[in-house]
């Protein structure tokens, strides 16, 4: 009887060494899959190499529309294999660095993996972004920065903009929302109008660039809206949006 006492015991404690085992090695498994597939592109060793945004800035925009694992594996893999303005959600990024190659080199297993890893794991910032993050060129780049008026005068924008934000204002001051899907349906309405303003390739140069630095100043609401579970939150996040919709007037004619 104490010789099965103890061969179980010893079977449980092997388990348990095999299944720590077995998680690292999963985690591992995934870090070396990104860093072999995107860090050459995602993890560049300077600004000057940047060519798509970084890793960390990719999750940032990611998790608040896709919370559950599930969803955001699927999402990244979506965008992986086939990426399209239709499903962006870095429409600034889009717009620097175009859309990036559709992944069928890579297998779908890998991607989920991939996926899976950034989903449970802090995305580390690349070296020389804690040093040069300050620097306002680079802000700007990654962040998006905060909008200069020159002389106290409005950025003059085309006609199209104008038209684009005076609807998209008429839609978020005259919403009833009913239900949480009508919510996630404005923030999905009102992202998609930002979209289209920062992917027309008539806005360039600082014009675009001080839009792109506007709508970066509410794309975090914009994302919560989308994926919002109840009403209550809804609501709070709509009239944040409103506010910061009103502020568009104070910037650009």
């Amino acid at each position: 009887m104490k010789i099965l006492y103890l061969f179980i015991a010893i079977t449980i404690i092997s388990s348990c060494h095999n299944g720590e085992k077995s998680n690292t090695t999963k985690e591992v498994s995934g870090y070396d899959l990104l860093k072999q597939n995107c860090y050459v592109c995602h993890m560049p060793a300077s600004p000057d190499n940047m060519i798509a945004p970084p890793m960390f800035r990719v999750k940032e925009h990611y998790l608040p529309v896709y919370k559950t694992e599930t969803e955001f594996v699927d999402a990244i893999s979506k965008w992986a294999k086939n990426p399209s303005e239709d499903i962006a959600l870095m429409p600034g990024a889009l717009r620097k660095f175009n859309k990036m190659p559709a992944q069928y080199h890579i297998s779908d297993d890998t991607i989920r993996i991939i996926a899976k890893y950034i989903f449970e794991n802090e995305m580390e910032k690349p070296a020389w972004f804690d040093s040069m993050h300050t620097d306002m060129q680079t802000k700007n780049m990654l962040e998006g920065g905060k909008i200069e008026l020159i002389d106290g005068k409005k950025i003059d924008v085309s006609d199209d903009v104008m038209n684009t934000m005076k609807e998209v204002k008429n839609i978020v001051d005259n919403f009833e929302g009913k239900s949480i899907e009508d919510y996630n349906k404005l923030g999905k309405e009102v992202f998609d109008n930002a979209k289209t303003i920062l992917l027309d390739k008539d806005n360039k140069g600082t014009t675009w660039d001080n839009l792109h630095k506007f709508f970066n100043s509410m794309e975090t609401t914009m994302h919560n809206l989308i994926s919002a579970k109840t009403t209550i939150e809804a609501e709070a996040l709509k009239n944040k949006l409103k506010k910061q919709i009103e502020k568009f007037y104070n910037y650009f004619e």
